[in-house]
């Protein structure tokens, strides 16, 4: 009977309703009215660095440090391509530098205004007569370049090994059957030993 009875309350116990699960956020760039929203907070904060209060300009400098850390790869992508504030297309070793990728779901106008809100730390960090505030704006500066420097010679070193690796081919294929093949693809491979090693860098505390 006890049995019975558990069963009879099982039986009609009401089932709790399906949830739906809402569809998760993969990256911060897909969601645009996030990054829309944080990024009119970023215009506001990237004005106020011009004020006539330093507190005022540190604590948006404070702001903005949090939001480029948010969206990291994007300034990195930025800075890549403005080396010192300005545009870089060519290299100090000549050839035209390698160009970092914007992160896919930023439409034209939010790198826009992205690029707006970089030039005005990057401003600061030469201009502000208080040193506390040039050494916090300095510390997201160096970390955001040191990273755009890395993606560079990443990106330097795949195209440099994809043209050694292209041109082996056709000596390859240029010398087949005369004998030259082997002792001129020894001689890629060991060329391409000597590509520089790249070290990956971390953002400092603060971009984290």
């Amino acid at each position: 009977a006890p049995m019975m009875f558990s069963n009879i309350l099982a039986a009609s116990s009401p089932s709790p309703p399906a949830v739906q699960a809402s569809p998760e956020v993969t990256s911060v760039y897909n969601d645009e009215q996030r990054m829309d929203l944080d990024l009119s907070v970023a215009v506001k904060l990237a004005e106020a660095t011009t004020d006539s209060s330093p507190v005022v300009r540190f604590e948006a400098i404070l702001a903005l440090n949090r939001f480029i850390g948010k969206y990291l790869e994007a300034f990195v992508s930025i800075a890549g391509t403005t080396f010192g504030g300005q545009l870089q297309t060519r290299s100090v070793l000549g050839g035209s530098m390698p160009s970092i990728p914007m992160p896919e779901g930023i439409s034209e106008i939010s790198g826009k205004k992205m690029e707006e809100v970089w030039a005005a730390v990057f401003k600061l960090h030469r201009s502000d007569p208080f040193p506390s505030i040039r050494e916090l704006v300095n510390s997201i500066v160096i970390a955001v370049n040191k990273r755009a420097m890395a993606e560079k010679a990443k990106l330097r070193q795949l195209r440099t090994g994809s043209r050694r690796r292209s041109t082996a081919g056709l000596l390859e294929k240029g010398d087949e059957g005369d004998g030259l093949t082997v002792r001129r693809n020894a001689t890629g491979l060991n060329l391409s030993s000597y590509g520089s090693q790249q070290q990956s860098s971390s953002p400092p505390q603060q971009l984290k």
